[in-house]
């Protein structure tokens, strides 16, 4: 008996405790995407994430990349996202965009950077509320108005390994 409420002490105390933020990791090889929620849908929201793009898997099916931003609830294909890329295989260097997506189809996309080296960790925050979507990079804001009223964060990672760091 002692052993068993022992047991449901430590289980209650380490619920409790602080969380390591320390990340998740995924890693998909070319050709392959994983993609990853943690929330319900809400009409309003802000959340902080970081991106890292750790490893390429250069093939033929897709370009490497890592995502994270918002998933609408009437359409899992539509949403807003922030995607960290590497275009060419020429290039060592990565590009970061935003993208409006509608029915799983670029509705519109803006350049945020060029020129990122593989392994930098990219940070922002994005807030959300009414259809209204504000991603805050490096000082700036990009406001994307959309049709969307519920959303919920998720990130993704193609042809490649991802490290996302959220709330942090």
């Amino acid at each position: 008996m002692i052993r068993i409420c022992f047991a449901l002490l430590v289980l209650l105390v380490s619920a409790c405790a602080p969380k390591d933020n320390g990340g998740i990791v995924l890693s998909v090889s070319d050709g392959e995407y994983q993609a990853l929620t943690w929330s319900d849908y809400y009409e309003a929201g802000n959340e902080s994430f970081t991106l890292e793009l750790l490893d390429l898997k250069q093939g033929s099916v897709w370009a490497p990349g890592a995502a994270c931003g918002l998933e609408s609830a009437s359409n899992d294909l539509d949403g807003i996202q922030v995607y960290l890329f590497h275009e060419m295989k020429e290039s060592s260097t990565l590009k970061l965009i935003v993208r409006h997506i509608k029915d799983g189809q670029p509705k519109s996309e803006s350049l945020l950077k060029n020129g990122i080296e593989l392994d930098s960790r990219i940070s922002f925050d994005v807030t959300w509320h009414s259809g209204i979507v504000d991603i805050t990079f490096d000082d700036t804001t990009e406001k994307i108005d959309t049709d969307f009223r519920n959303l919920k964060p998720f990130c993704s990672v193609s042809s490649g390994t991802a490290k996302f760091v959220i709330g942090n």
